[in-house]
């Protein structure tokens, strides 16, 4: 027993020792073979990954590898092998890689082609030295016929059927792919080159930094913008003056930073931004030409157009040939209605993808991922592509194009002056009109007010026709459904108007007019997501109170008089909401929506002028006694109500329905005051406390507008700039500064 028990306690003994020296060597074999990985540090999302690292080599070679500044994929490689950009220089298939390419080009050179048109592709390469590689880029699946030229041996051909040199761009073309190339151009098969070269063209973009650029067009060949047409006097110009209302800012498309989309020239830079904002499914690149500027900073100075190397535009319809014939209409009809409904899902995304951006900003989760130089960086935010990041780091605020475009706001003199020229000529023509209107009805006995409007929009109708057959502006074509929808709602408007004038006492139509405000600002509030601060609320309510005092004085109700009001407050304040918007949503001056509109409320109230005022007074217009002064009155009415009309459309498309009707009630207070002075109306102590409240909280509303654009502008540019609607333009406010960005002969539809 005593054998056994020391034999037990000596064994006991032995396996503790054993346990702690193997322990020592553990720790010790784990020390060193941890010492010989390198380092790693792990973040919380990058720990689980480790769980699955594999491993390289065999043996007693293993190691582990997370990188995980290595592009998206590549994280378990180690950052020697990676190699995140390629070209497209050939290569042989024998000898020393090293020695595949005794030059390589510095700029890429791409045509979108069919074989009709090889003449002139040969005529255009032959411009261009060896420092470019020709891509070709082949819509009829046509390419072995090219090799009858040297040049295009030594050519890379992409052939893919029936479509358009974007839709190649944006598959063939990434920024990765192509950012050993400095320049990039991209462009149509139909340019005459006579004047261009290629070597002198760089020159010329480096000589004054322009980033995107395109040759100049010869002025007298095909249709161009004014931007893009050539100068025979200088060497690159970035700006132009376009046709009146087409560019708010002279500093944006399309009086600058502007090229057209046949022949544009991108920097590496530029064009990894460029390729970011090509829509995968538009594959015609219509309405690109006008957000090339967000991808370069500033962008009036850093795109351009190079006039001592031009072009000609040939104008050849190549893609038309290439569409299909559906519904009796020729190929060419199909692709053009495509090319105009890409502009406007273009346009419509972009928008869209800056109000969310500007949502995202507001609730403050918005994490801006970086874009940097690295040749890795990913599509990983759908907002990258909106604001165009270049720097390596976190941006903590929107890029300074934003604070060029828009946080200039109210410093452009010349649209501010605008503005005030539009506030006061419709302040000015209203007070002259209602006097006028006064005298012809209250004192010549002419008391036909819904037909003497039908023939105000006549006159108007007629006076915008002459100014554009003279060119003084050009007609844009909107959609028929929205002006015809929009003409009958004004037309409609102005007839509830009186309506309620003749069913109501003068008190309750004052209340109706003081009305619209109140049910403008609610509108707007649900259905546009606009916000009114409490200072413009109570800015709005000392107005209102104000022009009460001063114009209410009885107020007798009826039932049917009340529900004539009601439909009257709803359909101006919808009519007006629209005239802002559409001027707005679909790039429109005020001259264009007014000329396309009057026929329709002019024809409405044509029609329905007679009856509502035989129904209002108990006569016949037609049978009324037209004397000379009668006549003369009329005349000058219809005179006055051009100037009345235009105005009136462009201060609620400069500024705001509400702004309007604040002015609106400024003229009120000053029809009142020419009553008495004029007229000798009779005046009393009520209406000049009611004048005086009423200009009071005009001037508050005013101060506090401009105080919330400052306030804006200071905590977040992006969100002043980036809002189409004034929410709260003050009288002689900041001008809005979206950009016209209009297509040529588009049609764009709100309906």
């Amino acid at each position: 027993m005593g054998t056994i028990h020391r034999s037990g306690v000596y064994r006991k003994t032995n396996d503790s020792a054993r346990l702690i020296i193997v322990t020592i060597v553990g720790v010790a074999f784990g020390f060193f073979v941890g010492i010989s990985f390198p380092a790693v540090t792990f973040t919380k999302n990058e720990f689980r990954r480790s769980k699955s690292l594999e491993t390289l080599g065999s043996g007693s070679n293993v190691t582990n590898i997370y990188v995980p500044t290595n592009p998206r994929g590549a994280e378990l490689l180690p950052p020697g092998i990676v190699v995140a950009e390629s070209d497209l220089y050939l290569r042989r298939l024998w000898g020393e890689p090293s020695e595949d390419m005794l030059k390589k080009p510095k700029y890429l050179l791409t045509f979108t082609v069919g074989y009709d048109q090889r003449n002139n592709i040969n005529a255009a390469v032959k411009k261009f030295s060896d420092d470019f590689q020709i891509l070709l880029f082949h819509y009829d699946g046509r390419t072995s016929e090219w090799d009858q030229f040297e040049w295009s041996k030594s050519a890379i051909h992409v052939s893919v059927m029936r479509q358009t040199k974007w839709w190649y761009a944006k598959r063939f073309l990434h920024p990765d792919i192509v950012g050993a190339y400095e320049y990039i151009f991209i462009w149509d098969e139909d340019l005459g080159v006579e004047h261009f070269n290629g070597e002198k063209y760089i020159q010329l973009v480096k000589k004054h930094g322009l980033e995107i650029s395109q040759p100049g067009l010869e002025p007298n060949n095909g249709l161009t913008w004014q931007m893009t047409k050539r100068r025979g006097d200088r060497e690159v110009h970035k700006d132009t003056e376009e046709k009146p209302g087409w560019c708010s800012d002279p500093h944006l498309p399309p009086c600058a930073a502007f090229v057209e989309i046949m022949a544009p020239v991108f920097s590496r830079e530029a064009w990894r931004c460029v390729w970011h904002m090509i829509q995968n499914d538009l594959v015609h690149g219509w309405g690109l030409d006008f957000a090339l500027r967000r991808c370069v900073e500033p962008a009036h100075e850093k795109i351009g157009v190079v006039d001592s190397q031009w072009i000609i535009h040939q104008v050849i319809p190549s893609l038309g040939s290439q569409g299909k014939s559906e519904k009796g209409k020729a190929p060419w009809e199909g692709v053009r209605a495509r090319c105009r409904n890409e502009w406007s899902l273009f346009r419509s995304r972009l928008a869209d993808a800056e109000q969310a951006y500007i949502s995202q900003t507001k609730k403050g989760v918005m994490d801006i991922p970086s874009r940097g130089k690295s040749e890795n960086a990913k599509e990983s935010s759908k907002f990258n592509w909106i604001v165009g990041l270049k720097s390596e780091s976190v941006l903590s605020q929107p890029p300074s194009f934003w604070k060029s475009d828009f946080s200039k706001m109210g410093e452009m003199s010349s649209f501010q002056l605008g503005v005030i020229g539009a506030l006061f000529l419709s302040v000015a023509s209203s007070v002259s009109i209602v006097i006028c209107n006064k005298a012809l009805m209250s004192n010549l006995g002419f008391p036909f007010a819904t037909t003497l409007t039908s023939w105000h929009l006549i006159v108007t109708f007629c006076t915008l026709h002459a100014a554009q057959r003279f060119h003084f502006f050009d007609a844009k074509a909107i959609d028929m459904k929205t002006v015809m929808l929009f003409g009958i709602l004004n037309g409609v408007s102005i007839g509830l108007l009186n309506l309620s004038l003749g069913f109501n006492s003068i008190g309750f139509y004052q209340m109706t007019k003081l009305a619209i405000i109140p049910f403008t600002v609610l509108l707007e509030t649900l259905f546009l997501k606009k916000q009114f601060s409490q200072k413009i609320k109570l800015s709005l309510l000392v107005l209102l109170g104000g022009v009460g005092i001063a114009s209410v004085t009885d107020l007798q109700l009826n039932f049917v008089g009340t529900i004539l009001s009601l439909l009257a407050i709803v359909t101006t304040c919808v009519g007006q909401i629209l005239t802002n918007t559409i001027q707005k949503r679909l790039n429109v001056s005020s001259t264009q929506l007014l000329y396309q509109s009057a026929p329709f409320q002019a024809a409405i109230l044509f029609v329905s002028g007679p009856f509502v005022d035989h129904f209002l007074t108990k006569k016949n217009v037609f049978a009324h006694k037209y004397s000379s002064i009668v006549l003369a009155f009329i005349i000058l009415s219809c005179i006055i109500s051009v100037s009345v009309n235009f105005s009136t459309f462009m201060v609620i498309g400069k500024t705001s329905p509400v702004t309007y009707q604040v002015l609106g009630h400024l003229k009120t207070c000053l029809v009142l005051a020419f009553g008495y002075t004029l007229l000798h109306d009779p005046f009393t102590i009520r209406n000049i406390i009611g004048i005086l409240v009423a200009i009071i909280g005009m001037g508050l509303y005013s101060y506090f507008c401009v105080q919330d654009n400052k306030k804006k502008q200071s905590v977040d540019l992006s969100l002043a700039s980036q809002m189409k609607d004034k929410d709260s333009t003050p009288l002689l406010g900041m001008p809005d500064k979206e950009g016209h960005e209009a297509k040529k002969s588009t049609k764009v539809s709100l309906v």
